[in-house]
Protein backbone atom coordinates (compact mmCIF):
# COMPACT_ATOMS: atom_id res chain seq x y z
CA UNK A 1 0.00 0.00 0.00
CA UNK A 2 2.81 2.24 0.76
CA UNK A 3 4.95 1.79 -2.08
CA UNK A 4 1.66 2.46 -4.29
CA UNK A 5 1.50 5.82 -2.06
CA UNK A 6 5.11 6.37 -3.11
CA UNK A 7 4.74 5.97 -6.34
CA UNK A 8 1.88 8.38 -6.80
CA UNK A 9 3.77 11.11 -5.16
CA UNK A 10 6.54 11.10 -7.35
CA UNK A 11 4.43 11.03 -10.64
CA UNK A 12 2.86 13.81 -9.02
CA UNK A 13 5.92 15.32 -8.70
CA UNK A 14 7.10 14.85 -11.74
CA UNK A 15 3.84 16.37 -13.45
CA UNK A 16 4.56 19.28 -10.98
CA UNK A 17 8.30 19.59 -12.35
CA UNK A 18 6.83 18.87 -16.50
CA UNK A 19 4.55 22.09 -15.83
CA UNK A 20 6.59 24.51 -14.26
CA UNK A 21 9.56 23.29 -17.60
CA UNK A 22 7.06 24.36 -19.81
CA UNK A 23 6.15 27.37 -18.24
CA UNK A 24 9.04 28.89 -18.08
CA UNK A 25 10.16 27.57 -21.54
CA UNK A 26 7.39 29.43 -22.88
CA UNK A 27 8.76 32.38 -20.38
CA UNK A 28 11.96 32.32 -22.24
CA UNK A 29 10.29 32.17 -25.81
CA UNK A 30 7.96 35.34 -25.06
CA UNK A 31 11.22 37.01 -23.64
CA UNK A 32 13.39 35.96 -27.08
CA UNK A 33 10.29 37.49 -28.97
CA UNK A 34 10.05 41.05 -27.49
CA UNK A 35 14.02 41.09 -26.18
CA UNK A 36 15.60 39.50 -29.11
CA UNK A 37 19.56 38.44 -28.26
CA UNK A 38 21.99 40.77 -28.87
CA UNK A 39 24.79 38.99 -31.53
CA UNK A 40 28.43 39.48 -30.97
CA UNK A 41 30.65 41.21 -33.36
CA UNK A 42 33.80 38.46 -34.22
CA UNK A 43 35.39 41.68 -36.63
CA UNK A 44 38.92 41.70 -35.35
CA UNK A 45 38.75 38.96 -33.17
CA UNK A 46 41.29 36.20 -33.35
CA UNK A 47 39.95 32.80 -34.17
CA UNK A 48 41.64 29.49 -33.86
CA UNK A 49 39.93 26.54 -35.89
CA UNK A 50 41.37 23.28 -35.31
CA UNK A 51 40.73 21.32 -38.16
CA UNK A 52 39.85 24.43 -39.98
CA UNK A 53 41.16 23.08 -43.34
CA UNK A 54 38.38 20.54 -44.32
CA UNK A 55 34.41 20.23 -43.58
CA UNK A 56 32.56 22.12 -41.52
CA UNK A 57 36.23 23.86 -39.81
CA UNK A 58 36.33 25.20 -43.45
CA UNK A 59 33.06 26.47 -43.78
CA UNK A 60 33.58 28.09 -40.24
CA UNK A 61 36.39 29.36 -41.29
CA UNK A 62 35.30 31.33 -44.23
CA UNK A 63 32.20 32.30 -43.08
CA UNK A 64 33.86 34.06 -39.58
CA UNK A 65 36.35 35.62 -42.11
CA UNK A 66 33.27 37.42 -44.34
CA UNK A 67 32.68 38.98 -40.85
CA UNK A 68 36.03 40.27 -40.34
CA UNK A 69 37.34 37.87 -37.76
CA UNK A 70 41.50 37.23 -38.02
CA UNK A 71 41.46 33.24 -38.86
CA UNK A 72 43.92 30.97 -37.47
CA UNK A 73 43.91 27.59 -38.58
CA UNK A 74 45.51 24.26 -37.50
CA UNK A 75 45.05 21.25 -40.28
CA UNK A 76 47.49 18.16 -40.25
CA UNK A 77 46.57 18.33 -43.97
CA UNK A 78 47.20 21.08 -46.90
CA UNK A 79 44.34 23.28 -47.71
CA UNK A 80 43.26 25.63 -49.90
CA UNK A 81 41.19 27.24 -47.08
CA UNK A 82 43.79 29.81 -46.87
CA UNK A 83 43.61 30.89 -50.21
CA UNK A 84 39.65 31.18 -50.01
CA UNK A 85 39.85 33.77 -47.48
CA UNK A 86 42.35 35.92 -48.70
CA UNK A 87 41.28 35.51 -52.03
CA UNK A 88 37.98 37.11 -50.77
CA UNK A 89 39.47 39.95 -49.03
CA UNK A 90 40.03 37.97 -45.66
CA UNK A 91 42.95 37.38 -43.27
CA UNK A 92 44.36 34.05 -42.31
CA UNK A 93 47.35 32.23 -41.11
CA UNK A 94 47.89 28.16 -41.69
CA UNK A 95 49.51 26.26 -39.73
CA UNK A 96 50.44 22.26 -40.16
CA UNK A 97 49.90 21.11 -36.72
CA UNK A 98 49.09 17.44 -35.64
CA UNK A 99 46.95 17.94 -32.48
CA UNK A 100 47.85 14.58 -31.12
CA UNK A 101 51.30 15.99 -30.57
CA UNK A 102 51.12 17.90 -27.27
CA UNK A 103 54.79 19.35 -28.62
CA UNK A 104 53.64 20.36 -32.19
CA UNK A 105 50.81 22.12 -30.61
CA UNK A 106 52.58 23.92 -27.48
CA UNK A 107 55.19 25.16 -30.64
CA UNK A 108 52.34 25.92 -32.96
CA UNK A 109 50.80 27.63 -29.97
CA UNK A 110 54.21 30.07 -29.13
CA UNK A 111 54.15 30.68 -33.34
CA UNK A 112 50.91 31.53 -33.58
CA UNK A 113 50.90 34.26 -30.18
CA UNK A 114 54.45 35.43 -32.08
CA UNK A 115 53.00 36.16 -35.99
CA UNK A 116 49.19 36.97 -35.05
CA UNK A 117 49.03 37.56 -30.89
CA UNK A 118 46.28 36.41 -28.32
CA UNK A 119 43.55 34.51 -29.43
CA UNK A 120 39.98 35.34 -28.57
CA UNK A 121 38.11 33.00 -29.99
CA UNK A 122 38.84 28.74 -30.05
CA UNK A 123 36.87 26.57 -31.97
CA UNK A 124 38.35 22.63 -31.50
CA UNK A 125 36.89 21.28 -34.72
CA UNK A 126 39.26 18.80 -35.53
CA UNK A 127 38.42 15.31 -35.04
CA UNK A 128 38.52 11.42 -36.18
CA UNK A 129 36.26 8.61 -36.31
CA UNK A 130 37.29 5.37 -37.18
CA UNK A 131 33.48 3.80 -37.91
CA UNK A 132 34.62 0.46 -36.29
CA UNK A 133 32.47 -0.62 -33.38
CA UNK A 134 34.49 -0.13 -30.33
CA UNK A 135 35.78 -3.94 -29.89
CA UNK A 136 36.11 -3.90 -33.22
CA UNK A 137 39.26 -0.99 -33.14
CA UNK A 138 42.65 -1.74 -32.89
CA UNK A 139 44.57 -0.30 -30.05
CA UNK A 140 46.20 2.01 -32.56
CA UNK A 141 43.18 3.56 -34.18
CA UNK A 142 41.81 3.74 -30.46
CA UNK A 143 44.83 5.31 -29.07
CA UNK A 144 44.85 7.95 -32.42
CA UNK A 145 41.13 8.69 -31.66
CA UNK A 146 41.49 9.48 -27.98
CA UNK A 147 44.95 11.78 -28.51
CA UNK A 148 42.65 13.80 -31.73
CA UNK A 149 39.17 13.75 -30.02
CA UNK A 150 40.20 14.11 -26.09
CA UNK A 151 43.87 15.03 -25.35
CA UNK A 152 43.93 17.68 -27.72
CA UNK A 153 41.49 19.68 -26.22
CA UNK A 154 43.21 20.07 -23.12
CA UNK A 155 46.81 20.73 -24.75
CA UNK A 156 45.06 23.23 -27.25
CA UNK A 157 43.36 24.94 -24.19
CA UNK A 158 46.45 24.82 -22.10
CA UNK A 159 48.51 27.21 -24.65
Amino acid sequence: MSLVNDISFFMKWDMVRLLFTIMASFCDIVKNVFLPPVWKSVEGDVILITGGGHGLGKELAVELAKLGAVIVIWDIHDTDTGDIIRENGGICFEYKCDVSDSKMVYACAGRVRKDVGDVRVLINNAGIVNGLDFLDSPDIGLRKTFEVNVFAHFWVILF
